[in-house]
């Protein structure tokens, strides 16, 4: 009995890991699930938002770690606690969005638009820059 309560219990563990990579990976290619996902449960883990409008957007707390964010548009969404941990945001567009305490670490913002942003909030621990510098200051 106490052998069968352990493997259920490592299955179901198992399952709490795999679940999340194969959610994300169903919405390679699909822009419009991968909002919808996005939008529905706050989170999108490696998902693929490579030119996604999200302007104005409420995006308080999402998880978007891993997430290919490449041209998207975040002008005016509220970014407050958002994790960008290892995504690419490589010409994203953040001018008036409101930034607060984002995590950029590892983060690739090369080339994005910034305006009226400020990151002081924000973890930057070998986080490129929109001038392409990599900043190490909270590693």
């Amino acid at each position: 009995m106490k052998h069968a309560t352990l493997a259920i219990a490592f299955i179901l563990a198992l399952f709490c890991f795999i679940a999340p990579v194969r959610a994300a990976s169903a919405y390679t290619g699909n822009l419009e699930g991968a909002i919808a996902h996005l939008l529905e449960t706050r989170s999108c883990v490696g998902c693929d938002l490579h030119n996604a409008d999200l302007s104005n957007k409420d995006l308080r707390g999402v998880n978007l770690t891993r997430a290919n964010l490449r041209k998207a548009n975040l002008s005016g969404a509220n970014m407050m606690a958002v994790n960008l941990q290892n995504a690419d945001l490589h010409d994203a567009d953040f001018r008036g969005a409101d930034f607060l305490a984002v995590n950029l670490i590892n983060a690739n913002l090369r080339d994005a638009k910034f305006r009226r942003i400020n990151l002081d909030s924000s973890r930057l621990c070998n986080t490129t820059t929109p001038e392409g510098k990599v900043t190490n200051r909270d590693c």
